[in-house]
């Protein structure tokens, strides 16, 4: 492969801990559709499998020797790092202008970026416009709301989301200027997940231009399989860091704005409900009272403290998961079991990280039969999910009156969007309305109380 002779416009930081045969199609989309002179950064996660240049010969379609606008770098990780870790790799040796960062097996048409040096070259973020298989995550309604093919303010994306259009979840559909990414010092998060978020929160909080580039540029894959990222002490661990790193930049920006102050407190926020989302999932099935707080002390809620403190590292944490869970239980479970008492059976729709938390909350606290519902549902071989059947949301009009549904996302738009769908379904077809709970409330209101109970204040 031959070394870009021309200035790099532009840097595709992909981290992988996949064989390279999965790059196949999305580097070639990149080989195939990029008007810029690009290059693609490969950092390898998985140190059992040491990769070079040597082993993306093997795609025909891609002849890297006769383009002189295309290279690619690679870069091995002595250990599995993490997403963060290896992203944050790439922006350190990235020589575009703009950096992209995009997962391995995903769909990309870079045409639209074309027009990029003719609009303008000088904003801080561009956005593009994504979606995913699912139909649940796109921006396209956020990019209406913007102008078009325009720089304009950040207050204006914040104002955006602070409406609830989505929150910035996935990293995908921006480009962000490397001078602006070194001058902030903006970083991802040393985290699996919660990461993405993080770094386009500090990105938004701190850049001056934004330009907005509508139309199809990204489509992110959906997959049951990505609902192992959910479980584990250290994926809650995670999002706890990923909370004291913006709450730590945050604390070093000398002024903001009211609307700026209104977004992060957002995301804030928005992170505690992750936290306490994951922490449940973490937890392992125990016989420790619903109704009691004697499992912890107060030790154990300094300890959380200090931590936002930067008194001590979130590591440390580490052994006191099991005792935070059970307290996010008991909030939780009061806050259900008012709103339950009069059904024996529950559909939570959403096989998410959300909806197995919720499930088990109702199940384990509440003793309340639960029935998984989602559009993928035909994804699950067995049609069972943590050992709980799934059905799919057709089924779920054949389900009797008097249903129960506790709909579970993280962004409480789209909860909004599939309670309008659901509601619409009903009176089309006659049936009685079911009694809708947004999952996302449930766990925002206990996170609140538990940060408080710890006496952690953003």
């Amino acid at each position: 492969m031959t070394a870009v002779e021309e200035v790099v416009e532009l840097s595709i930081v992909v981290a992988t801990n996949r064989p390279v045969k999965v790059l196949k199609e999305i580097l070639t989309s990149i080989f195939e559709t990029s008007p810029l002179t690009t290059e693609v950064i490969v950092i390898n996660d998985d140190p059992k499998r040491k990769i070079s240049e040597k082993d993306f010969i093997v795609f025909p379609n891609l002849d890297f020797s006769t383009n002189d606008k295309f290279q690619i770098s690679i870069l091995n990780n002595d250990s599995n790092k993490g997403p963060g870790y290896s992203r944050n790799r790439g922006v350190e040796i990235a020589k575009g202008s703009y950096i992209l960062f995009i997962d391995d097996d995903d769909e990309i048409d870079l045409s639209i970026l074309g027009c990029l040096n003719e609009v303008n070259n000088n904003a801080d973020i561009v956005c593009l416009g994504f979606e995913d298989t699912s139909g649940v995550f796109t921006n396209y309604d956020l990019q209406s709301k913007l102008p078009n093919r325009e720089c304009f303010e950040s207050e204006i994306l914040q104002i955006a989301f602070i409406n609830n259009t989505f929150l910035p979840a996935q990293i995908q559909p921006y480009l962000f200027h490397k001078s602006f990414l070194e001058e902030n010092k903006i970083r991802f998060p040393d985290a699996y997940v919660g990461e993405d978020l993080a770094f386009n929160t500090m990105a938004m909080l701190k850049c001056r231009i934004i330009l907005n580039l509508p139309g199809f540029f990204y489509r992110y894959v959906s997959r049951p399989g990505t609902l192992k990222s959910s479980q584990g002490v250290d994926r809650s661990l995670d999002l706890l860091q990923c909370l004291l790193d913006i709450n730590n930049f945050k604390n070093n920006i000398l002024q903001m704005d009211k609307i700026s102050n209104s977004f992060c407190k957002e995301i804030l926020i928005f992170y505690q409900s992750l936290f306490c989302m994951r922490v449940l999932l973490a937890d392992k099935e125990s016989d420790v009272p619903f109704i009691s707080s004697e499992y912890s002390n107060e030790e154990d809620f300094r300890l959380f403290n200090d931590a936002f403190n930067n008194k001590h590292p979130i590591k440390d944490l580490r052994n006191h998961i099991d005792k935070y869970a059970n307290e996010v239980k008991i909030l939780c479970v009061q806050n259900l079991l008012p709103v339950l008492k009069n059904f024996t059976k529950v559909f939570v729709f959403c096989v998410g990280s959300l909806g197995r938390a919720i499930a088990r909350l109702v199940l384990e606290g509440c003793k309340k039969e639960v029935i998984f519902v989602d559009a993928m549902f035909d994804k699950f071989p067995t049609k069972q999910v943590d050992g709980l059947e799934i059905i799919s949301p057709e089924h779920l009009d054949h389900s009797g009156d008097s249903k129960c549904v506790i709909i579970c996302n993280p962004q409480p738009a789209i909860e909004k969007k599939i309670a309008n769908e659901i509601k619409k379904k009903e009176n089309s077809l006659g049936l009685k309305s079911s009694k809708l709970i947004f999952g996302s409330q449930v766990i925002k209101e206990s996170a609140m109380s538990f940060f408080g109970k710890c006496e952690v204040v953003f």
